[in-house]
């Protein structure tokens, strides 16, 4: 084997396992000291749902005008750790206020 065959195999060894840590992060789920579910990326697991299944599909159909990080994501039952898509509201920072009499 020549040196060209072995930096190929050690480049594909690195990116496997790379993909293999990355997959590792994104099904690892965690509780803040909040009590929200975050990610391997320390990323909240509600506003990444909401964000894909919500926001996206609001924003180019203009029911959304602000960017994302300007809205709160309200769990309707009011328990934290149910992400499922029909527990997720999208709502501007005013409207969360008033849902929790904070307003």
């Amino acid at each position: 084997m020549g040196i060209l065959t072995i930096i190929v195999i050690a480049i594909i060894c690195f990116f496997v396992w790379q993909l293999y840590l990355d997959h590792k992060k994104i099904n690892t789920i965690h509780l803040d000291p909040r009590g929200y579910e975050r990610n391997g990326y320390g990323r909240l697991v509600h506003r990444d749902i909401a964000y894909n299944i919500h926001y996206k599909d609001g924003f180019a159909n203009g029911e959304y005008t602000q960017r994302f990080r300007n809205y709160d994501i309200h769990h309707i039952d009011g328990n934290k750790r149910n992400n499922s898509p029909e527990n997720l509201q999208v709502l501007t920072r005013e409207e969360h206020k008033k849902v929790h009499g904070k307003y």
